[in-house]
């Protein structure tokens, strides 16, 4: 027998563990709405890359929750996802990044005809509760010198 004194029963055991498994498997405690949108740059799609949305936490709070992600897909597209693949964004305010790689990838590599490495999209994006929250994000060249991270030279090899 596992517990010789019965001090703690093999149900209680059993019971905190799912208890523990349950809790930090479970979801956001943060309201999340389904985010899909196109990136545009001059009005073409951008063929790749990656978004981020980080919520802004409402005064008097110092804590916002998690930022929602997803690769860009070659038509510009993208659908967010916080917990899970698409589940959405946090409802709420956010900044919003558009990088022209992964970045979650750790590689680094940045396509030749980039037009910059990172952009931090000037305006805050509202993920509503309910609905549909279909958000483009509109990048112009003009724009890119000020919100852009240029593009590093490439290292020779």
């Amino acid at each position: 027998m596992l517990f010789h004194n019965n001090s703690v029963s093999s149900r209680t055991v059993a019971s905190l563990v799912l208890l523990v498994f349950v809790s930090g498997c479970g979801s956001s405690e943060f309201d999340i709405a389904p985010v899909r949108g196109k990136v545009t740059i001059d009005g073409k799609a951008m063929p790749g890359g990656q978004i981020r949305f980080a919520p802004i936490p409402t005064p008097g709070e110092s804590i916002s929750g998690k930022s929602g992600f997803s690769l860009i897909r070659e038509d510009g597209t993208f659908e967010l996802g916080t917990d899970s693949a698409t589940d959405g964004a946090v409802v709420g305010e956010h900044w919003v990044t558009v990088y022209s790689y992964n970045p979650r990838l750790g590689d680094g590599k940045i396509p030749p005809d980039a037009k910059f490495e990172r952009y931090s999209v000037p305006d805050r994006k509202t993920v509503e509760p309910t609905g549909e929250n279909v958000i483009d994000i509109d990048i112009s060249s003009n724009t890119i010198g000020k919100y852009g991270v240029p593009v590093r030279a490439a290292s020779g090899d």
